[in-house]
């Protein structure tokens, strides 16, 4: 019974935090959710969102080829596709004849595919759907065109890594997560020192005033 009473008594010591504190606690709770999200996104998630945009990118251009192979395009505009994506274009027909290379595939990955290599992949990818996408952003699609031909379309996107532009948003993220620390504490202090003190003394009075005394006066607060 006696324990029963000591707990009950240490129970009741807890207070629940002033408005004061509630304000500061409320405003380091919010920079610590806007800067884990920053550095989420930024750091974290960076090399993901970076790998998704460019194979996007890159089956954007394959469906812009697929549709100038049907309209019978000049090199010129192959080319014009290359240099305005900076994506290379290699395209040949189903037996790895007649293949064709965009300038900016020269001396690049797509290259090194001879005749044979194009007949080959052209089964390989006909086999798996239609259309391959390996981890170099590499994507390999066969078409057949309206006329009956069948081609084998190859697009390679240079991927830059990433590695660099991390460490520099790490120092900016450093930096910025100071400054917003600091500025959350400056902001919360002026705010609570602004809002509790009044609402504490309505909060007191009113108190009082449960109390059973009807003398006491809220303070009065002007425009």
């Amino acid at each position: 019974m006696g324990e029963q009473t000591v707990k009950k008594h240490k129970f009741k010591k807890w207070r629940k935090p002033g408005i004061r504190m509630q304000v500061m606690l409320g405003f380091v709770l919010f920079t610590a959710v806007i800067v884990t999200l920053l550095w989420t996104f930024q750091i974290t998630l960076l090399n993901t969102f970076y790998k998704a945009i460019k194979v996007n990118e890159v089956r954007s251009v394959a469906n812009r080829v697929v549709a100038m192979l049907d309209e019978s395009a000049s090199a010129n505009d192959y080319f014009e596709v290359t240099r305005s994506t900076n994506i290379s274009i290699l395209i040949s027909n189903s037996d790895g004849s007649n293949v064709s290379f965009s300038p900016a595939a020269r001396g690049g990955v797509l290259e090194r595919f001879d005749y044979l290599d194009c007949k080959q992949l052209f089964t390989e990818v006909k086999a798996a759907g239609g259309s391959v996408m390996d981890d170099n952003i590499i994507y390999a699609q066969t078409v057949t065109l309206s006329s009956g031909n069948e081609y084998l379309v190859l697009l390679s996107c240079d991927v830059i890594p990433v590695d660099s532009t991390v460490e520099t948003l790490k120092i900016q993220l450093w930096c910025l997560t100071g400054v917003m620390i600091l500025l959350s504490f400056g902001l919360a202090l002026f705010i609570s020192s602004r809002l509790s003190k009044p609402l504490e003394q309505m909060n007191e009075s009113a108190k009082q005033l449960g109390e059973g005394k009807y003398d006491i006066r809220f303070p009065e607060q002007g425009a």
